[in-house]
This record gives structure tokens, C-alpha cells and sequence, in this order.
């Protein structure tokens, strides 16, 4: 609580998510807020609410099969993606997360100006980039000066136009060790 305190004392704004709302929280932060003037920039946003996750949909639709009661295909082939989505998030690392966890325990910080892009699966391998060209432009727009990525994604940022190349550093790695070194800097 104290960090958050810290925090509304010196903002503005503030943006919360949270999945249910508590009366008794609310009232530890209300004074800060009360201080804003309100409106655009300078408001409280407040989203309450909890999205079911596929496995409590896919436990509640087998409680309806125990009864002898059906479910459409539809609903089944929906669930059984969602499943899968799901699996498949859990099955993959991001190099950037992995990249902050080995900083972190390092105690190293990372270059500054960096943006990484790339995915890591379980097995150790490097997942392609589909959007290279998009990250590199919202790199750019984001004010990030270099850009680390796998090198899979070379031929995608050939289409880069020349200002966003001449804006942005691109480094390519082919590994997570590679990436780690070059997000290091040293």
C-alpha cells in the first residue's frame, strides 16, 4: 500500500483493474484521487470485472454432461480452441520476459532505448516473428532506438521504409543466449 500511496500522491491520473470492488479499499485511496479535477488526463478509470477462463467454462460444461444434459458443437469446438489457446500461452515464453528474469538475476540492466521482440517455446527454440515490420514502426513511434529480434525476421524489415532504418538500430540474434548478451550491451 505504501508504493501505491506514493505513487497517487504524484499523479494525476490512474488507470485500475480489478476483479471485484471493495468499498474498504476504495477508501484507502480515495483522498488522493478527490484531489484530481476530473475529466480528460486527470480522472480516476476504474474496470471491474472477472473474464471466465476456458478450464471453470470446461468445468461447467462437463457438470452438464454428468446430468445428461448436451452441448452443441459449436460450443464444444469453442472451448476446445480456447483450451488449446490457452495451453499454447502457457507452453511459450516471450525472449523479452526471459530476457528481464536473467537481468534481474544478473543484477545488469538492459540497454536503454531497447525494444525486444521474439518468442521462446518449451523446447528451447525461437518462435518466428509474423510482424516485424509493425514492431519496428511502433519501436520507432514509442521512442525506442534499437531494436533486438530474431534474425528469422531479416527479410520482413527489408521492407522497412529507409526513415524508419535510419531511426532504429536493428540487432538480430539467433539465439536466447545471443539476445541476452546484446541486450546487455557489454
Amino acid at each position: 500500500m505504501p508504493a501505491l500511496t506514493e505513487t497517487l500522491n504524484l499523479a494525476d491520473r490512474a488507470d485500475f483493474c480489478v476483479g471485484y470492488f471493495n468499498l474498504r479499499g476504495w477508501k484507502q485511496i480515495d483522498s488522493f484521487i478527490e484531489r484530481w479535477s476530473g475529466g480528460e488526463g486527470n480522472c480516476c478509470r476504474l474496470l471491474v470485472g472477472m473474464q471466465r477462463v476456458p478450464q471453470e467454462e470446461l468445468r461447467a460444461v462437463m457438470g452438464l454432461i454428468r446430468r445428461g444434459e448436451e452441448i452443441d458443437n459449436q460450443t464444444a469446438l469453442r472451448l476446445k480452441k480456447k483450451l488449446a489457446e490457452e495451453f499454447r500461452e502457457q507452453l511459450s515464453w516471450g525472449v523479452p520476459v526471459l530476457l528481464a528474469l536473467c537481468t534481474a538475476l544478473l543484477a545488469k540492466s538492459l540497454k536503454g532505448g531497447l525494444v525486444t521482440a521474439g518468442g521462446l517455446n518449451l523446447g528451447g527454440g525461437l518462435d518466428p516473428v509474423h510482424n516485424a515490420v509493425s514492431i519496428a514502426e511502433l519501436a520507432v513511434e514509442k521512442g525506442a532506438t534499437t531494436l533486438l529480434i530474431p534474425i528469422s525476421a531479416r527479410k520482413q524489415l527489408n521492407e522497412l521504409s529507409d526513415e524508419m532504418v535510419m531511426k532504429l538500430n536493428i540487432l538480430y540474434y539467433a539465439d536466447v543466449k545471443e539476445a541476452l548478451i546484446k541486450a546487455l550491451g557489454d
